[in-house]
């Protein structure tokens, strides 16, 4: 009887074993299934709803943007003024420059010249011819005189011309100052239009007064300031490109004279 109790007590424990090992089971296989639906749900809601974009943070992030391009053209200007410095100081630049233009004016006149100064070779040679008398080398001297006067011409019109070139390239760095200048100014105010965006936008928020009036007050600083810089880069880029046309115009009227020289000498042999 006692073995028989206890064959029927291990068989209850086993049954009672087996139905909670498949209650577990179970379980576990309702909790799989409730995980990739609850994953799912979130999900969904996560993609349903698109934050919608903060209007501080996108006038502040304009803000920053135009107040970046203010520098960056600031910087530029500046940079350029280096440049420009480097080159006051360079001995040979004003004089490289100043035969550039000379060169480019002469060609211009090329043509005409080498008419006159062929022509002024065979008045040369005419006078150089035996057998005149007094009226025949009166006249050959007056024909050259004549191709000396427009040599002269010719000159001065080079002069002119020369002298215009120097000035049309110191009104081209003139104008790339003022444009550089222009559009630092119109990043600044730019600056400031977002900066009152920001301001409003704040208001809007429900931020405390103070808050709103400080962002205004600083955007409106911080414009000024660029502004401010951008006006004394592009007038101090006009100081130097004008002591830099001094020191070109300085060597034209060198090379200029050189040339007047030679054209005096010429007349001198007439006499």
């Amino acid at each position: 009887m006692d073995a028989l109790r206890e064959r029927l007590r291990r068989a209850r424990r086993a049954a009672e074993e087996a139905r909670r090992a498949a209650a577990e089971e179970r379980a576990a296989e309702e909790r799989a299934g409730e995980q990739p639906a609850a994953l799912m749900a979130d999900l969904l809601a996560t993609n349903s709803t698109t934050a919608a974009p903060d209007p501080a943070q996108e006038a502040e992030a304009a803000m920053r943007n135009a107040s970046a391009h203010a520098e960056a053209i600031i910087a530029k200007l500046e940079s350029w003024i280096r440049d420009l410095k480097v080159n006051i100081h360079d001995a040979n630049f004003a004089r490289a420059v100043a035969q550039g233009i000379q060169s480019n004016v002469q060609q211009d006149f090329a043509d005409q010249r080498e008419d006159l100064n062929r022509s002024f070779a065979a008045a040369i040679e005419a006078l150089n011819a035996s057998g005149l008398n007094a009226s025949e080398v009166e006249e050959r001297v007056g024909a050259a005189k004549r191709i000396i006067k427009q040599t002269r011409e010719l000159n001065r019109q080079e002069a002119k011309e020369t002298r215009a070139a120097l000035g049309e390239l110191e009104k081209s760095g003139r104008s790339k100052a003022k444009k550089l200048e222009k559009e630092g100014k119109a990043a600044a105010k730019q600056a400031f239009r977002f900066g009152k965006a920001l301001s409003r936008a704040q208001h809007a928020a429900g931020l405390h007064e103070h808050i709103y009036e400080r962002t205004i007050g600083h955007a409106e600083h911080a414009s000024e300031r660029l502004e401010h810089r951008a006006e004394h880069a592009a007038e101090k880029a006009e100081d130097v490109l004008e002591h830099q046309s001094g020191q070109v115009e300085h060597h034209l009227e060198k090379l200029m004279d050189e040339l007047s020289d030679e054209e005096s000498r010429a007349v001198d042999e007439l006499y």
